[in-house]
């Protein structure tokens, strides 16, 4: 059983980080582009998945089980992430981050 939910947690890493990445640029806490923010966790993310699938083979080679292809979607689940979900929280981080910052500049005047 923990044997599929430490690969879960694992593909879970990289948008995790990004949202706490994410707030601390809206928060003024730290300076990096929304748009590299993006592409180092989409880096990370694809890292990740393929860590993540070995962890998984490796448990299912433990536990005896020969077919690994519940392995491989694990690849597949993390490379989904890493198209799809991690340029949508970009998208809106840097959104939430424009719209923060001009209310912030109108008021400045």
């Amino acid at each position: 059983m923990l044997i599929g939910i430490i690969p879960l947690l694992i593909l879970l890493i990289a948008p995790v980080l990004q949202i706490v990445w994410l707030s601390r640029r809206v928060k003024n806490k730290t300076n990096s582009p929304a748009g590299l923010i993006t592409l180092l966790m989409m880096i990370l993310c694809i890292f990740l998945s393929v860590i993540a699938m070995t962890v998984s083979v490796n448990g299912f080679s433990a536990a005896g089980i020969r077919c690994a292809t519940g392995a491989v979607g694990f690849l597949v689940i993390g490379v989904m992430i890493s198209l799809i979900i991690i340029p949508i929280i970009g998208i809106i981080g840097g959104i939430i981050y424009h719209y923060r910052h001009k209310k912030k500049d109108l008021t400045t005047f």
